[in-house]
């Protein structure tokens, strides 16, 4: 990259302002070809060391061989480790560490490791994506700390921060990323220090509404609220026997993130309101209190009053998880995964990317189990490979990960699994989604037209339940 783009883009990433749509300038800046920063705001040049390739446009072509019917096929079969990095070596790499992964060499300095393989900028979107994108990057504009105008964006969608010019409008992107409609038969696994471990399992539908049309978004009072419904989920717990049964549904909105959830409960056989669920530090549905509900895609924002302040910190390059097929491996089990404190390194593929890092602080006026944690993004998709929790006493509590996989026929960049290490406890835990080969399936991309919204509703979970 030469000295003058770099100065270029630093200014236009920096620059200091209100949450307001893109200058003329700035717009210009972006682009599928020919530009500095391709559609989603990445730098489209390589780094100057040559360890991270320019984006040409990410994996174009699926792996001869794959079908709907097949596990996912490695595009890079022949690729070896370049080095792996361990608590013996982490001193040589540190530069490109963060600090949370360096606390997972110090608790576990005998067991834990990175296999570092070539960087691959696989990520490649429908054009439509990014066109949409384009477009809303132009008129995007946040109507409060909670709030993302709708008016602003594009009919469709869009990501609408490619240039963000602050935290704030990071999280938005993380939060509005683009990813197909899926369903997935899960696992989540939850641990023991000494690797013992149980397995909830579930089934997860969810279905990002901000990427679908006007016309095909779902209708009613519960959907067209609070400047309407950016993305909804449902979940069916099926085993152990104790969550059998429960059902959960809900919804984030435009102008108030917080997500408006609803359990059905077996034992009860009603439906109840549950304000706790997605929201901020309280535990995620199924994980034994080893994850928090904000932990998806790095900080999951929640919650009716805006608790933390947001930092850009700016752009660095870090090994992060990255092009994961070996984790869907369908023949891999649980006990070829769990080892006590961490999961098996042996599979996890680990590439130098360049990631936005943002840190959030509580603010004075709340209380969370959670008050300091750092976030990082990767540039070419907003989804947050990687995120580090800090306690009361600023020590670092929680590392979470989420080995990231390019999903060629979905052409979406999405999580294998998303794995949140407690350093204190010595236990891990994972979400419901997590490895598909533990039982046996996969994600399913679902067709949004075919989709009955009805099951998405407090009234479509009351007919739901029956146990």
């Amino acid at each position: 990259m030469t000295s003058k783009l770099f100065v270029l883009i630093t200014v236009l990433t920096f620059s200091v302002g209100a949450h307001a749509a893109l200058t003329e300038q700035e717009a210009s800046q972006l682009g599928i070809e020919g530009t500095p920063l391709t559609p989603m705001g990445a730098i489209r040049a390589g780094n100057e060391a040559g360890t991270i390739p320019s984006w040409a446009g990410g994996l174009k072509e699926i792996p001869a061989g794959y079908t709907a019917d097949t596990p996912y096929i490695d595009p890079f079969p022949d690729d070896k480790p370049l080095f792996t990095i361990t608590a013996q070596n982490v001193e040589q790499y540190k530069a490109n560490l963060a600090p949370g992964q360096i606390a997972m060499f110090n608790r576990y300095p005998e067991t834990y490791k990175m296999h570092v393989y070539p960087s691959r900028r696989t990520a490649r979107y429908p054009d439509w994506v990014y066109d949409l994108t384009l477009k809303t990057a132009r008129t995007a504009t946040l109507c409060g700390e909670r709030c993302l105008d709708p008016s602003s964006i594009a009919d469709g969608g869009g990501v609408p921060f490619p240039i963000p010019k602050n935290g704030l409008e990071v999280f938005f992107n993380s939060n509005f990323s683009y990813h197909a409609p899926w369903t997935s038969a899960g696992s989540a696994i939850v641990t023991t220090a000494s690797g013992d471990f149980a397995i909830n399992q579930l089934t997860l539908t969810w279905v990002n509404t901000h990427w679908l049309k006007a016309a095909d978004k779902p209708k009613g009072s519960y959907f067209e609220k609070l400047g309407g419904v950016a993305w909804i989920f449902d979940g069916a717990f099926e085993a152990p026997p104790r969550i059998a049964g429960q059902l959960l549904i809900g919804g984030a909105y435009y102008n108030n993130l917080s997500a408006d959830s609803y359990l059905y409960l077996p034992g009860q056989r009603r439906v109840r309101k549950a304000p706790e669920v997605g929201f901020y530090d309280q535990p995620a549905q199924g994980s034994d209190g080893l994850l928090p509900s904000m932990a998806r895609n790095g900080i999951y924002m929640s919650g009716s009053e805006e608790w933390y302040d947001y930092t850009l910190v700016g752009r660095q390059e870090i090994y992060v998880p990255y092009n994961n097929y070996a984790l869907m491996n369908p023949a891999l089990t649980a006990k070829d995964l769990v080892r006590p404190g961490h999961i098996n390194p042996e599979p996890v593929r680990y590439e130098l990317h360049r990631v936005w890092v943002v840190d959030a602080r509580i603010r004075a006026a709340y209380r969370s189990t959670v008050p300091h944690q750092v976030a990082y993004y990767e540039e070419d998709s907003w989804q947050s490979p990687l995120t580090t929790r800090y306690n009361q006493d600023d020590q670092i509590w929680q590392v979470q990960e989420r080995p990231l996989t390019y999903y060629y026929d979905a052409q979406t960049v999405f999580e294998v699994a998303t794995i949140s290490y407690d350093l204190i406890s010595g236990r891990f835990g994972t979400l419901s989604e997590s490895f598909p080969g533990l039982r046996k399936s996969k994600f399913v991309w679902l067709d949004p037209a075919k989709l009955d919204y009805n099951r998405f509703t407090p009234q479509g979970l009351r007919s739901a339940g029956r146990r």
